[in-house]
């Protein structure tokens, strides 16, 4: 524990040589990078669609679908702990050797279900090919942490667009070359892994000597590990849930319609993902000033920051289903092909599931930096079970739109409980406050 006390101390010492930018200038620099970044991997997307076939497209889909809850779970969400880690209570040595030891266990987990799940040759190729990219992903997410948590997201932004334009010069180019889906992951995993040997790993050495005075390391010392994986493991969980809950139509569909139809969800729930983009991009900016607002005491300006992001998340929310309604038909043709257009009414009610999905994610942020994990974790838990019961039913009578149906239910859920959980905790706040002045004044 001396070993984190001389870190918290170099750290309150050097934080005057990073300039943390403005909250503007980080919601603009985080908006530009999540939005290259997701229209790359969209673009990934597309070139599935357009190179290959359903059945392709659902391959990918599955292996995506089967690492994200492993590798989100290993993953602790230690960015989201480094980031709101306002006291400085770990060191990065610290939050840099649990993501590698989580990782290597995800690894582990993943190889031994393809071994024992029975899958094709094909399936389980391409399930370890994404366990690759994820293992990597995980080493730039913490790093990413570091950045965020002294408010300088241009660096993010810029390690974001790298990744992303690599990744999807090197799977097209892959693809249409040998037109199997293999080749063109570990394409991916290639410029993944560039990015974070030449560019992360390089930035965050330069931010840890400034900001702890001590070159970028990892520190094994199992009880502060332990400590630290116990505290952020309810983080862990509901990132796991969180993956595992949008995943459970996709586990469903492929169960019981075939990859075909799989591939058909997954590419209409990729146009999803543009009010997301933007949602999250403010919220990761804005979630370690949340942090400091409920460290200081601020619930006025918490409360302000909150209203003004739902009101922009409603409205996104709302583009999003009118344009379905209006367009749907058209985009899903010209964007990925006429098989994929008839289904439109599926568009739409999965852009109605996003748009409550977004606004549950504001709350849930707002959860994650008052550090509230517990309930945070239990609006995922309502989301899981309200999907996976819905999907069972739906499904099986109404195909693909029964799953977005499914989603709809699910998400509009976890909106409650998560709102509500919210609530509760200002309202408990102000209560508390309430009290400390009668107590001054006696």
């Amino acid at each position: 524990m001396a070993s984190i006390a001389i870190s918290e101390a170099q750290g309150s010492s050097s934080d005057h040589q990073v300039r943390s930018l403005r909250i503007r200038e980080n919601m603009a620099w985080t908006l530009f990078g999540n939005a290259i970044y997701m229209g790359c991997q969209w673009g990934v997307l597309v070139t599935a669609v357009k190179l290959g076939t359903p059945e392709m497209v659902g391959q990918l889909s599955l292996g995506y679908a089967i690492c994200a809850p492993i590798f989100l779970l290993a993953q602790l969400r230690l960015r989201a702990a480094s980031a709101t880690d306002a006291r400085y209570e770990y060191g990065s040595a610290d939050y840099l050797a649990l993501r590698v030891v989580c990782t290597l266990g995800a690894l582990l987990c993943l190889a031994a279900i393809c071994i024992f799940g029975q899958f094709s040759w094909v399936t389980a190729s391409i399930v370890m090919g994404v366990a690759v990219a994820k293992a990597i992903e995980s080493g730039s997410d913490v790093l990413y942490g570091l950045s965020q948590n002294v408010e300088r997201m241009h660096s993010i932004a810029y390690s974001m667009i790298l990744r992303g334009c690599l990744s999807l010069a090197g799977f097209y180019v892959v693809l249409a070359r040998t037109h199997r889906i293999f080749p063109a992951v570990c394409a991916l995993c290639i410029a993944w892994g560039v990015v974070l040997v030449a560019y992360d790993l390089p930035q965050a050495a330069k931010l840890i000597h400034k900001v702890e005075g001590v070159q970028i390391h990892l520190r094994w010392n199992w009880p502060v590990l332990r400590n630290l994986a116990w505290i952020t493991a309810p983080l862990g969980i509901s990132s796991m849930l969180t993956a595992f809950a949008v995943n459970i139509p996709r586990y469903f569909i492929e169960h019981m319609l075939g990859p075909r139809e799989l591939g058909i969800f997954a590419a209409l729930g990729y146009l999803t993902i543009a009010g997301g983009v933007i949602v999250n991009s403010l919220s990761e900016a804005t979630v370690p000033r949340f942090a400091k607002y409920f460290v200081q005491g601020y619930r006025y300006n918490a409360n302000k920051l909150l209203l003004w992001l739902v009101l922009i998340t409603a409205a996104l929310g709302a583009i999003g289903v009118i344009g379905s309604m209006m367009f749907g038909r058209v985009i899903l043709t010209v964007v990925y092909r006429s098989e994929y257009a008839q289904v439109p009414d599926l568009l739409v009610l999965l852009m109605w599931s996003a748009a409550l999905a977004n606004i549950s994610s504001i709350f849930n942020y707002v959860l994650l930096a008052a550090r509230r994990f517990g309930m945070h974790l239990a609006s995922l838990i309502v989301l899981t079970v309200m999907i996976a019961a819905t999907c069972a039913v739906a499904i099986p009578r109404w195909g693909v739109q029964g799953a977005a149906f499914g989603c709809l239910i699910g998400f509009a859920g976890q909106l409650v409980a998560c709102s509500g959980a919210v609530w509760w905790m200002m309202k408990s706040s102000d209560r508390q406050i309430v009290k400390q002045s009668k107590a001054v004044e006696v």
